[in-house]
C-alpha cells in the first residue's frame, strides 16, 4: 500500500476539530461554536441510535468475530451508542474530550459497573498500551482530516491487543468531490477524506485492513466504516 504523506501535528487545530466532533446532518444547520451549547444536537442524534445500530450490530457476528472483553468508544458523546455495548462488553470504556459528555455518560451509566468514563486529552487515550480488544467510533471521526485520522491511528495502534480490531466510521467525502473544502464547508460537515485514504493511513500505522464498506448518510456513499486488525 502507499504510504499517505505526513503533516506536522498541530496541537491548537485539533483541540477546536475534536471539539467540533459531533456536527452532524440531520440538524442542517451551520456548524455551532466550538464551544456552545450541543443539547439539540444530541437530544436529536438520540432518536437515530436505535436505527444506527442497525448498522453496527452485523459486525460484531462477521467474522473475524470481535473479542468485545475490554472494549472502548472513542468520542463518545452522551454515550448512544455505548449503551448498545454495555450490554454486551465485559469493559467497556468511554473516551471523549469533552467534559460535560464524559459527565454525561457517568450520570447515563452510574448503575452499570463495567463502564468507565474517562477525559482523552490532545494526543492520547487515557488507557495502557495493549489493553483493548475491540474500540470503536461512531458518527465522529467524520469530521477528522487526514492527519488527524493518522495521529489517532497511531494511538489506536498502542492501545490495542495483539489481534485487536476496530470499527471506524469515517467521512467518504473526498470520493465524491475533486474540491477540498474545510469540513465545515462540505454535506454533513464531512472532513476531505475517502476510503482509500483510510486504507492508506492504516496500512501505514500497522493496521490490517480487514473490510470496507461505502455507505449512504445525507449523500449516497458519504461516509465509510472501516474495520482495522492489529498486526
Amino acid at each position: 500500500m502507499v504510504a499517505s504523506k505526513s503533516v506536522p501535528y498541530a496541537t491548537s487545530k485539533l483541540r477546536k476539530r475534536v471539539r467540533g466532533l459531533w456536527r452532524h446532518f440531520i440538524l442542517r444547520e451551520p456548524p455551532l461554536a466550538r464551544d456552545g451549547d450541543w443539547s439539540e444536537y444530541y437530544d436529536t442524534a438520540e432518536r437515530y441510535a436505535a436505527s444506527q445500530w442497525l448498522i453496527i450490530e452485523p459486525y460484531l457476528s462477521a467474522s473475524p468475530k470481535p473479542d468485545l472483553s475490554i472494549v472502548l468508544d472513542f468520542a463518545c458523546g452522551r454515550g448512544r451508542m455505548a449503551e448498545r455495548f454495555a450490554n454486551i462488553s465485559g469493559k467497556l470504556i468511554c473516551a471523549d474530550m469533552s467534559l460535560d459528555a464524559i459527565e454525561a455518560c457517568r450520570q447515563r451509566f452510574a448503575k452499570n459497573s463495567n463502564v468507565a468514563c474517562l477525559v482523552n486529552g490532545d494526543e492520547s487515550i487515557p488507557v495502557p498500551s495493549g489493553s483493548i480488544t475491540f474500540l470503536y467510533s461512531w458518527d465522529a471521526m467524520v469530521h477528522f482530516s487526514s492527519s488527524e485520522l493518522e495521529e489517532y491511528f497511531v494511538e489506536f495502534k498502542r492501545v490495542l491487543k495483539a489481534d485487536g480490531m476496530a470499527l471506524i466510521h469515517h467521512s467518504n467525502y473526498a470520493a465524491l468531490s475533486s474540491v477540498a473544502r474545510p469540513w465545515p464547508e462540505n454535506p454533513g460537515s464531512r472532513a476531505y477524506v475517502s476510503a482509500e485514504d483510510v486504507r492508506r493511513i492504516g496500512e501505514k500505522c500497522g493496521l490490517s485492513i480487514v473490510k470496507q464498506q461505502v455507505i449512504d448518510w445525507s449523500l449516497a456513499n458519504l461516509d465509510c466504516i472501516t474495520v482495522l486488525k492489529n498486526r
